[in-house]
């Protein structure tokens, strides 16, 4: 079955799915590491690759990044355009550019990544499975049409 972008898709499940990506940036806007995993699936498949990093497998080193993270962070607050959701069951994603501004270390930041959020439907809810941020250095828009 091909993928279903959100308008022709089931609204609800869509609208689910755009309330688990706005619970993990709530979460991440926290720094709340509890909140955080409970958003994301309980399994060591789960991936993460935060800008300009590695790619973190295994629920250890996902958590464990969350947790370094948070730990270092003073603030951050995100503001997300141009989601769009697509859902292939059962899974689901959310594609989009989040504009952060953070203070790391007393120090104010601000950037701006693309990112991609997959999810895996389960009986109870949309859990995260790989969260994948790239710092966007650079716009090249029609060069690639």
């Amino acid at each position: 079955m091909p993928p279903m972008d959100a308008p022709a898709a089931d609204f609800s499940a869509s609208r689910e799915l755009l309330r688990a990506n706005q619970a993990f940036y709530r979460a991440f806007e926290r720094l709340d590491l509890d909140a955080m995993r409970e958003i994301w699936l309980d399994d060591d498949c789960i991936q993460c690759v935060h800008p300009a990093s590695e790619i973190l497998c295994g629920r250890g080193a996902v958590l464990g990044s969350w947790r370094r993270i948070f730990e270092s962070t003073h603030s951050i607050h995100f503001e997300l355009r141009e989601l769009k959701a697509t859902i292939a069951p059962p899974l689901g994603w959310v594609v989009g550019i989040e504009r952060i501004r953070s203070s790391i270390g007393g120090a104010a930041q601000a950037s701006e990544a693309a990112s991609t959020n997959l999810y895996l439907r389960r009986a109870d809810a949309w859990r995260m499975v790989l969260h994948h941020a790239s710092p966007i250095t650079r716009q090249i828009g029609a060069a690639w049409d």
